[in-house]
């Protein structure tokens, strides 16, 4: 059985709207029974037999079937025969209008799902973490790998480019560029370049940018207290004055003006 929990300080860790609490890739999963956990829940299951309830519902858990559970929801899940899941848990309130918009009764089941990518995923994250990755940029990975399963994906958007998308996500923090890019989706630049224009109807480059911007939005929104240039570091903007010009143009006010509205609501 392997487990891996956050060990540093919490209190500094939530000035972040996310903040990675607890993950494993592999688990032996215990029963859980009336109990009410205080964040949200992204549990895979792995191989094995289980039964979830929540609310009214009941799901059968087996082998390639996934939840998303806000925080604060009861639920329990039970291991019948062998469940072994993967999980990763966070604090935070960056999701609750997404989770709002997405489940039912705080719950998002779902089956078939790719276990392995989001495996992947949480790995990725947990080498970061042991290797000494910051809380901000964790927090990003995390947002980005709860965003990615709740999201609705669109059937007609091909695999790699779904997956090239998910890519950019998990690595706002630093710089991209079209090579790598093509290189990660095993495309040419040409084609990488003209399916983004195709299906997303914008440029790579203007994609990423509406990327930033809307994580660098939620970050401002959900934590008030976070500064400005840590927003903008954290969502690739190594030029803060940039940043604000960019955040300006197209949300009609700076990031300072957008904390404060949030304060004001």
């Amino acid at each position: 059985m392997r487990r891996f929990t956050l060990n540093t300080g919490l209190q500094e860790a939530l000035i972040y709207p996310i903040a990675f609490y607890t993950a494993s890739d592999y688990y032996e999963q215990e029963n859980v029974k009336g109990r009410i956990m205080p964040f949200h829940q992204l549990l895979l299951v792995l191989d094995g037999e289980g039964t979830l309830h929540c609310g009214s519902k009941c799901y059968k858990l087996q082998k390639g079937c996934a939840f998303f559970t806000k925080s604060y929801t009861p639920v329990e899940y039970i291991n019948e025969n062998g469940l072994i899941s993967a999980f990763l848990t966070i604090k935070g309130n960056a999701l609750n209008s997404l989770a709002k918009k997405l489940t039912d009764e705080g719950l998002l089941f779902k089956e078939n799902v790719n276990v392995e990518k989001y495996v992947s995923l949480i790995k990725k994250l947990l080498y970061d973490y042991r290797n000494g990755c910051d809380q901000g940029a964790l927090s990003v990975q995390a947002y980005s790998i709860f965003v990615d399963f709740l999201s609705k994906q669109n059937p007609d958007i091909p695999d790699w480019l779904n997956d090239t998308a998910r890519y950019i996500a998990l690595n706002l923090d630093r710089k991209l560029t079209l090579s790598e890019l093509a290189s990660y989706s095993h495309v040419s630049v040409s084609k990488l370049c003209h399916d983004f224009k195709k299906h997303f109807s914008v440029s790579v480059f203007e994609y990423i940018m509406n990327i930033r911007l809307q994580h660098a939005r939620a970050l401002l929104l959900a934590s008030p207290d976070i500064m400005t240039k840590d927003v903008s570091e954290l969502c690739g903007f190594f030029d803060v004055g940039y940043f604000c010009r960019m955040y300006r143009k197209k949300y009609g006010k700076t990031p300072t003006d957008e904390k404060l509205s949030r304060d004001k609501l």
